[in-house]
């Protein structure tokens, strides 16, 4: 059975929704079906005074991204909104750090690289002592660079003295590590 809406054609005994979830809209372009339909049914848009997001408020990946039909919720979002993605290796990232955010206006595509330079730019990263192999902490580094500045311990006294290797304390003092420690 099939039948048409406003000219569009609506088969067997799916649910017709208005996409835009406006109870008094009449816009047949809003009308959805189908897979479509069953997705936007599982979707609570919050008010932009609430940050705008569209929350998924269906089943999850075990790390709390949105799940619909094999894919992230997210990415069938994005694909509803902008089309297929077109590169395998390519991310749709949130710019609104929320995993089960789908607003298709609060995600972007990006490369693995795009979405840890993300990560890290909003500092979300683990870092310092929040990673889980440090062996310092912010205060030893502190010691470490102040012990070192007076001139009486070499590198390899200090690595000795905090039991890391001579190395990282050569990455504390040059700055590639600990950066943003005084």
């Amino acid at each position: 059975m099939s039948m048409a809406i406003h000219g569009k054609t609506i088969v067997g005994k799916n649910k017709v929704l208005l996409g835009c979830k406006n109870i008094l809209c009449v816009n047949p372009e809003h009308l959805v079906s189908g897979n479509e339909a069953r997705f936007w049914c599982k979707v609570q848009k919050l008010s932009q005074a609430n940050g705008g997001c569209w929350i998924w408020i269906a089943s999850e990946t075990t790390d709390g991204y949105g799940h619909f039909d094999g894919y992230r919720a997210h990415i069938y979002s994005w694909e509803l909104a902008y089309g297929p993605i077109k590169s395998d290796i390519a991310f749709v990232c949130h710019q609104c750090d929320n995993p089960r955010c789908v607003n298709p206006s609060h995600l972007f595509l990006g490369t693995a690289k795009d979405n840890s330079q993300d990560m890290v730019n909003k500092g979300r990263s683990a870092s310092g002592e929040n990673q889980g192999a440090a062996k310092l902490t912010e205060i030893k580094v502190s010691e470490i660079r102040k012990l070192y500045a007076t001139g009486k311990y070499t590198q390899r006294q200090l690595a000795a003295q905090f039991a890391v290797d001579q190395k990282a304390i050569w990455s504390i003092l040059t700055g590639k590590t600990w950066k943003q420690v005084p």
